[in-house]
C-alpha cells in the first residue's frame, strides 16, 4: 500500500533549484530527490501556466475545477491529480501559495517517503519568480546551480529548448541576466537561505558538494552515498522527459566540462568572454579566447544587448498583464 505523505503548507521548509538551462539542475534534482527527507518534482510549468487562472487564490469548488481543467496531460505523470482535487476541496478557500503547495504536496515522487519532508521545485526558466516565491514561502531556501557559460550556452544552442532560436549571443545574454538577477536576490537572502554550487564541482566531487547541500538544507548528511547512487533510488522512476535529459541516465562523469571548445568559433568565444566577464571572474572560471574582444566587437555586442534588454522588458510587461508572476 502506498504511503501518502501529509500535505505541506506555505510555512513549511521548501526548496527552489535555480540556474540557467543546461547547467546540471536536472542531475542535481535527481540527486536531491534520492534523499529520504527531500523531493524535487520533475520539470513542470505550474508557476508559469497556472497563476493567470488561480489569481490570488481559489475560493470555491467551481474555481478549483476551472484551474484543474487547464492542467496539461503531462501533469498527471508528475502529480496525483485526483488526490489534489480531493485535498484542495477540503482546504477551500485556498490562497495562491496554498494552492501551489497543495499541488506540489501531491507529487508522485513523494509517494512512499515518510517523516518531515522538504518539498522542492525546479524549472530553469522561472528565475524571474524568485521574489514572488520569497514572499509566498518565508522558509524557502534557494540552491543556485551554475555552469561555465560557454558550456551551458553551447548545450542550449545544440538542443534549442526555447520557443525562439537560441544563438550564442542570445544564450550569453540570457546566462548573464539570469546570473545577475539570482545573485541580486542572493545578497538579500543571505547564506542561511541561498547556496551557490558549480556543476563542475558536483561532477568532480559529488560527495563533497552533496554534503554541503545537506548541511545547507539541514537534512541527514549520511544519505550522501544514496544521493550519488540516485539511479538506484525509487525516485529514479520520476524522470524529466526529452533527449536533452538522457545524460542523467548515464554514469556520473566530468567529460562534458569544456564541451564548448568544439562548438564556438574564436569570435563567439570572445563574445562570451566579454558578456560574462564579471561572472567568470566571480566564479573562478577562466576566459577561453586567446585574445579579448576588440572595440568594434564590443560596440556591436553593446547594441545587441540593449536590444535584447528592451525586448525582455516588453515580454515581462506582457506576461504580467496576462496575470503571470
Amino acid at each position: 500500500m502506498t504511503t501518502l505523505q501529509p500535505l505541506p503548507v506555505p510555512g513549511d521548509p521548501c526548496l527552489f533549484v535555480l540556474g540557467y538551462g543546461r547547467s546540471g539542475t536536472t542531475l542535481f534534482r535527481r540527486m536531491l530527490s534520492a534523499h529520504p527527507q527531500v523531493f524535487v518534482t520533475p520539470e513542470n510549468d505550474i508557476f508559469q501556466r497556472l497563476p493567470p487562472i488561480v489569481g490570488k487564490g481559489v475560493a470555491d469548488a467551481k474555481a478549483l475545477d476551472r484551474a484543474i481543467a487547464v492542467f496539461p496531460p503531462y501533469y498527471a505523470r508528475i502529480y496525483d491529480i485526483e488526490r489534489f482535487r480531493t485535498e484542495a476541496a477540503r482546504r477551500l478557500p485556498l490562497d495562491a501559495p496554498s494552492f501551489f503547495t497543495t499541488l506540489i504536496g501531491c507529487a508522485r515522487i513523494a509517494e512512499g517517503k515518510t517523516g518531515h519532508l522538504i518539498w522542492g521545485h525546479k524549472m530553469p526558466s522561472e528565475w524571474p519568480y524568485i521574489r514572488t516565491w520569497r514572499r509566498w514561502y518565508p522558509r524557502a531556501k534557494f540552491i543556485h546551480m551554475v555552469r561555465q557559460p560557454h558550456d551551458a550556452t553551447a548545450s542550449m544552442v545544440q538542443y534549442q529548448l526555447q520557443r525562439y532560436p537560441t544563438s550564442a549571443l542570445v544564450g550569453a545574454w540570457q546566462w548573464r541576466r539570469a546570473f545577475r538577477e539570482i545573485r541580486a536576490n542572493a545578497r538579500e537572502l543571505g547564506p542561511e537561505s541561498y547556496l551557490m554550487l558549480r556543476y563542475e564541482d558536483l561532477v568532480a566531487d559529488p560527495e563533497g558538494v552533496l554534503g554541503q547541500a545537506c548541511r545547507f538544507l539541514e537534512v541527514d548528511e549520511s544519505a550522501v552515498s544514496r544521493m550519488i547512487a540516485y539511479k538506484e533510488d525509487t525516485s529514479g522512476s520520476h524522470t524529466d522527459e526529452g533527449v536533452h535529459m538522457e545524460r542523467t541516465q548515464g554514469a556520473l562523469t566530468t567529460e562534458r566540462i569544456g564541451r564548448a571548445g568544439g562548438d564556438y568559433n574564436d569570435s563567439q568565444t570572445r563574445m562570451l568572454d566579454y558578456i560574462c566577464a564579471d561572472a567568470l571572474d566571480e566564479l573562478g572560471y577562466r576566459p577561453r579566447a586567446e585574445r579579448p574582444a576588440g572595440i568594434f566587437q564590443k560596440t556591436g555586442i553593446a547594441f545587441a544587448n540593449s536590444g535584447l534588454d528592451l525586448a525582455w522588458a516588453g515580454v515581462r510587461a506582457a506576461r504580467r498583464l496576462r496575470g503571470q508572476l
